[in-house]
C-alpha cells in the first residue's frame, strides 16, 4: 500500500509544474559575467520575460503525465565569443537552451541542451550541430524558403525546412517593433525521433524572439508531447 501511495504522490506532484524564477535568471546572468557588444543579429543581453500558455505530456508505458505550463518564464540571452545563447526556463522542471553563431546570413543553431524532470527524475540531452543551422535571417522576404540538413555529436540527424510567411509591426510592452513570421519543421532522426513545428515572430535586425509557437512530439525510451505559445513581455531585458 505505501508503495501505491508513493506512486500516486509522485504522479500527483508531476502533473503541477512551478515557474522557473525570474530573479533567480538574474542572478544567473549577472553571474555570468559576459562582455555586452551590439551588431546585426544579436539581441540584447539580458533577461526577458515570456507569458506562456500550453501543456506537455510524458508518456512511459501505460503512464501519461499531463502538466500545464506556468503563465510567465524567464529567457537568458548571454552573449558568446561567435554569438549567443538562449536559456529559456520554461517551467522548474524545464529547461531549453539553444546556442546561435550570428554571421552576415543571420543567426544559425550550434547545439543546444534540454532538461526535462519528472517526479524527481531528470533527463539532460545537449548536443551540437555540424554545420550549423539558419534560423533567423537578417533579411527576411516573404516566400523565401531555407533548409538545412546538419549532423548532431549525439549521432541525431536534424532537417529543418523554412519558410518566410510574413512581416508585421506588432506592439511588445507598448512598443512598436517589426517583425517577421517564420513557419519551421524540424525533424529529428536517431535514438529520439520526433517532429517540431513552430511559428517565429523575430525582430531581424536583433534576432530577438518576439513570439514562440511550439508541437512537439518526440519518441524513444518514452514520449514527449508539448505545445505551447510563448509572448514577449517587453523588449527592454533586465540586466
Amino acid at each position: 500500500m505505501l508503495v501505491v501511495v508513493g506512486i500516486v504522490a509522485a504522479m500527483y506532484l508531476a502533473t503541477r509544474s512551478g515557474e522557473a524564477s525570474a530573479d533567480d535568471a538574474l542572478d544567473d546572468f549577472r553571474d555570468s559575467a559576459t562582455v555586452e557588444r551590439t551588431e546585426p543579429g544579436l539581441p540584447p543581453g539580458g533577461v526577458y520575460g515570456y507569458d506562456v500558455t500550453g501543456s506537455e505530456t510524458i508518456s512511459q508505458g501505460p503512464i501519461d503525465i499531463t502538466r500545464s505550463f506556468p503563465g510567465s518564464a524567464p529567457a537568458i540571452v548571454t552573449h558568446t565569443e561567435d554569438g549567443y545563447e538562449w536559456e529559456w526556463r520554461l517551467s522548474s522542471d524545464r529547461t531549453e537552451t539553444l546556442t546561435y553563431a550570428v554571421g552576415d546570413r543571420g543567426a544559425s543553431t550550434t547545439g543546444g541542451r534540454s532538461e526535462l524532470a519528472v517526479a524527481g527524475i531528470t533527463s539532460d540531452v545537449e548536443r551540437t550541430w555540424t554545420p550549423a543551422a539558419l534560423r533567423f535571417p537578417l533579411q527576411p522576404k516573404v516566400g523565401d524558403r531555407f533548409s538545412d540538413s546538419v549532423e548532431g555529436s549525439d549521432g541525431t540527424r536534424l532537417d529543418v525546412e523554412t519558410e518566410v510567411i510574413g512581416t508585421d509591426t506588432v506592439e511588445v510592452g507598448g512598443e512598436p517593433v517589426d517583425v517577421a513570421v517564420l513557419e519551421a519543421t524540424l525533424r529529428f532522426t536517431g535514438d529520439s525521433p520526433g517532429t517540431v513545428e513552430e511559428v517565429l515572430t523575430y525582430v531581424p535586425e536583433s534576432g530577438l524572439l518576439v513570439r514562440f509557437e511550439s508541437k512537439e512530439d518526440f519518441s524513444g525510451s518514452g514520449q514527449l508531447r508539448s505545445s505551447w505559445d510563448a509572448k514577449l513581455t517587453s523588449l527592454q531585458p533586465e540586466s
